[in-house]
């Protein structure tokens, strides 16, 4: 069951790229999941609805391998509980890929997981997305902040599907090995810049800070205490070995897999249309 910080966004049918570089890793946490229309579309069109397909799907079927936990309770087994794999239908094809990742409590490697976000899929400068600019792909990756566990959610729609799947396994397995700790570092100033980016305007901290708190820590909230407060503190704490670390951890998994075939076959080249 989905936890109850989850709040629907909107998605903006056919601005699908759009979307996907104002996704941030922290303050537009599921902004990409509603596959309802914004008042005056008519309809999810394109690899708008396939994404967002994609990415619920793969993140309930995650979240479903968990039980049920409370306030103080240990955390699952996830070992024991491994996801699995499942197929839909949309517009055109897709895919969806997530993994339970560590809970809100665990501040450094959540904030780990926010930095790989933010290092693979950056609209940007995400080395998965420059990987497959030619695609002709929409690719979404974001950790998700929940009480217990988060989740961690790749999703693609349009193009080369094969192309952008295995631009993603190559960049998993890459990140498993720390990075130099020059380029490490470059990474999280561009990070940090992201966050503080995103944190600009004061409705972009409520939203944070309201997440944080259904989600039971609000003092992890980035921009609370400002540059001095904790989640910044994590970020200056992170190392090359940790965040490598944290892949194998979370991410060396298979984690929930959703295929999205066409559910009507695109018309062959030559063909009347």
């Amino acid at each position: 069951m989905v936890s109850n910080g989850l709040r629907r966004r909107h998605f903006t049918p056919g601005s699908a790229r759009t979307s996907a570089r104002n996704a941030s890793p922290r303050i537009s946490k599921l902004r990409y999941w509603s596959n309802e229309a914004q008042a005056g579309d008519s309809s999810t069109t394109g690899s708008a609805a396939g994404d967002a397909s994609a990415s619920r799907a793969a993140a309930a079927n995650a979240l479903s391998r968990v039980p049920s936990i409370s306030c103080g309770a240990a955390p699952p087994n996830v070992a024991a509980n491994p996801p699995g794999a499942a197929q839909t239908t949309g517009p055109e094809a897709g895919y969806g890929r997530a993994w339970t990742g560590p809970p809100i409590a665990d501040e450094l490697s959540a904030t780990a997981c926010d930095f790989l976000a933010d290092y693979l899929f950056n609209p940007d400068t995400g080395v998965v997305q420059r990987a497959t600019r030619g695609s002709g792909a929409v690719l979404v990756g974001t950790f998700v902040t929940y009480h217990d566990p988060g989740i961690f959610i790749v999703s693609t729609s349009g193009g080369d599907q094969a192309a952008v799947r295995t631009a993603i396994d190559a960049a998993l397995r890459t990140i498993g090995t720390p990075l130099d700790p020059v380029a490490f570092e470059a990474a999280r100033r561009r990070f940090l810049y992201h966050i503080l980016s995103d944190a600009s305007s004061p409705s972009s901290l409520a939203d944070t800070f309201g997440w944080y708190t259904v989600e039971g820590n609000p003092a992890y909230a980035p921009g609370e205490n400002g540059a001095q407060g904790r989640y910044f503190q994590a970020v200056d704490a992170l190392t090359p070995a940790f965040v490598a670390a944290t892949v194998t951890k979370y991410l060396s998994r298979p984690g929930a897999v959703v295929t999205v075939t066409p559910s009507v076959a695109p018309p062959q080249k030559g063909s009347p249309t």
